[in-house]
């Protein structure tokens, strides 16, 4: 007799059999595997039935207009022949998926795998996701399976009901992502230049550590002045500072309302600009407005965006950005609005197909440079001219799509060298920077030929960025203005200390080194200590104990203890460091290999130990000979820790 009851209960059984899992999810928010981020730990328990060659192409189908271009390929380019290629496929998408979201990627999944029972009906693979948010890898990874586990493998794409899963998982993911593009950009620069990063709140970034961390908060660093800064949200005010500095700005007023906008632009005369005067990337900005209708429109457009409008007159001309690190010149550009070139023969709206086919411009919020969208702006600027989308332009004409030259809104951007334009434009830009006391600012211009000396030309500045967003065409400024402000790699000398005595040791280079090196910041259990200072009793973890001196701009160098428990479950508190020293052991006493491994993994020094200690022939098995460096005495190793710490780095 057929049992409906077992029978649902052998199909939910099968359908559990073949689904994709993940346990043992743990967040490690110290460093392992030689990583330097923080990281994700997850078993992958993947069905033996799975269809290794179905799954990437589900995924391809389902997720790969969401990746960006360099995961979407890695995703084609991975063969799905055994078992570790399948984990493979699911651990790039939830890279891609998270690089979608504004997370920096920066270094790769690691997998190894299981070794599997004959009984089991799984495969199971450890993977480790390095992220600066390993949270954030929770929720992907689990939205990804579940997708997976739920879709029908000839599903050639999302459902609505999916895609509206997946836009709220970026949304949510977007609100924890570094802000803005500049973040992200320093932050893999620094990845670059081997400088450790350290997030902090309110979207804060410290490049480095102790006595040699700086802060920046997109291109707002510890240096900048903040009642410029002020000054700058504001165009109104930073037209009337520049105009006493003796700097050419646009003539131009605040208005209130539509009536007073239009009287304005009256007394002015056309054509005008409106815009907001506290928003920036060309948000709300409508230029070359040239009658009533247009003004009234614009303020009212405008309006929606911000409370403060000005008026000011509209100038003729090209124009340019000069962006200012510390006073010197580090790019100039020539900014074109969004529009066409016109070839002789295609419409507008094909070029403008073509266009948009250029694989840098893309919607996406990372992208280096933005799609033409075809808006009532655009059309605006057709109708002015007499043209449609359907206007055959003549070869070599541009046909401008918006009023104002902003990357952001779809324009272009072309870097030129010092030598193309006359100097006093360069002079002119380090005025206003230097007149609102900016170490980084971009300062915009207009002027209608810039081969001639300023004096000689109609030239006004529109805007001074004292935040300046440098992530469009010009990607290398980020790593060009970290080597300016960062010393070095960031590094502050590091040695952590392993052994069974370890406050001792470190207790009495303390007190040596207290007159010599009063930045020496030191952890054992007597407690945090930076000198002879005592900061904290250690009741902490030992990696807030550690970011408290990393935090700390007086602290010169490092003298850590290492406690094997916590070294296991949190990981190391540094994700690099120069030397491991290694005080006394019990005899006969063995280190767990895993944990003398995990220390290995992130030491860029080598391992100082004194002859004949119990430990030497495990250290040497694990980590290799060239990595130790034997003493004949502690008198000679303390010397030598004196060495690495004891230099004052103010001297």
């Amino acid at each position: 007799m057929f049992n409906l009851k077992n029978s649902v209960r052998s199909a939910n059984s099968e359908k559990t059999a073949r689904m994709i899992k993940a346990n043992a999810i743990r967040v490690i928010s110290g460093y392992v595997e030689g990583v330097r981020q923080p990281s994700l730990s997850v078993q992958l328990l993947l069905p033996n039935n799975v269809a290794k060659n179905l799954l990437k192409q589900k995924l391809l189908n389902l997720l790969g207009s969401s990746l960006l271009a360099q995961h979407l390929n890695e995703l084609k380019a991975n063969r799905e022949k055994k078992m570790f290629d399948t984990a493979r496929t699911i651990a790039i998408t939830v890279d891609g998926l998270m690089a979608s979201a504004g997370f920096p990627v920066l270094e790769s999944f690691k997998i190894s795998s299981v070794p599997k029972k004959q009984e089991s009906n799984h495969h199971t693979f450890n993977v480790l996701f390095p992220s600066y948010e390993p949270r954030a890898v929770v929720f992907t990874l689990k939205w990804i399976l579940k997708t997976l586990n739920n879709q029908d493998s000839r599903q050639k794409s999302l459902p609505a009901s999916l895609r509206k899963e997946l836009d709220q998982l970026l949304g949510q993911l977007r609100k924890i992502a570094p802000f803005g593009t500049n973040n992200i950009r320093f932050i893999n620069a620094a990845h670059l230049l081997g400088i450790p990063v350290l997030p902090l709140p309110g979207d804060v970034f410290q490049y480095g550590w102790g006595i040699k961390g700086r802060w920046f908060h997109s291109s707002i660093t510890d240096e900048t002045n903040a009642i410029g800064v002020k000054q700058a949200k504001n165009k109104l005010v930073t037209n009337a500072f520049l105009k006493q500095g003796g700097i050419p700005v646009a003539l131009g007023m605040h208005v209130n309302n539509p009536a007073e906008a239009l009287s304005a632009a009256k007394k002015i005369g056309y054509p005008v600009v409106v815009k907001p005067a506290d928003l920036d990337q060309g948000k709300g900005v409508y230029a070359d407005l040239r009658n009533p209708q247009e003004v009234h429109n614009a303020f009212e457009q405008a309006k929606k965006l911000s409370s403060i409008i000005m008026l000011e007159e509209h100038l003729k001309g090209i124009a340019f950005r000069i962006t200012l690190v510390r006073g010197e010149t580090i790019s100039i550009v020539k900014r074109l609005p969004a529009g066409i070139t016109g070839d002789g023969m295609s419409t507008i709206q094909s070029l403008i197909e073509k266009t948009n086919e250029d694989p840098r411009r893309s919607a996406r919020h990372f992208s280096i440079m933005k799609q033409i969208v075809i808006d009532s702006e655009a059309q605006n600027m057709l109708e002015r001219e007499g043209l449609n989308l359907d206007s055959v332009p003549m070869e070599g004409e541009f046909i401008a799509l918006k009023r104002s030259a902003n990357v952001s809104t779809g324009g272009d951007a072309i870097t030129l060298e010092a030598e193309e334009i006359d100097s006093s434009y360069i002079d002119m830009a380090k005025r206003a920077a230097d007149l609102l006391r900016l170490d980084i600012a971009a300062v915009d211009f207009i002027t209608n030929d810039i081969h001639k000396p300023l004096q000689e030309t109609r030239t006004a500045v529109i805007e001074v960025n004292a935040q300046p967003q440098m992530g469009t065409i010009l990607t290398h400024l980020h790593e060009q203005i970290l080597k300016s402000y960062v010393d070095g790699d960031g590094t502050i000398p590091s040695l952590l200390v392993f052994g069974s005595n370890t406050a001792d040791l470190i207790g009495n280079v303390r007190e040596r080194l207290s007159g010599s090196n009063p930045g020496l910041g030191t952890i054992s259990s007597e407690g945090v200590f930076i000198g002879k200072e005592m900061i904290d009793q250690y009741r902490q973890s030992m990696l807030n104990a550690t970011r408290s001196l990393l935090l700390n701009r007086n602290v010169s160098a490092l003298f850590l203890a290492i406690d094997h428990v916590l070294l296991m479950k949190e990981g190391l508190p540094l994700p690099i460091y120069h030397h491991l020293v290694i005080t006394s052991w019990p005899e006969k006493q063995a280190v767990s290999a895993q944990v003398l491994s995990r220390l290995g993994k992130h030491l860029l020094g080598d391992v100082w130990i004194e002859k004949s200690h119990p430990l030497q022939k495990q250290i040497h098995q694990i980590l290799g000979p060239e990595r130790i460096r034997v003493f004949e005495s502690k008198t000679s190793m303390h010397a030598a820790i004196d060495k690495a710490l004891g230099v004052n780095t103010d001297e």
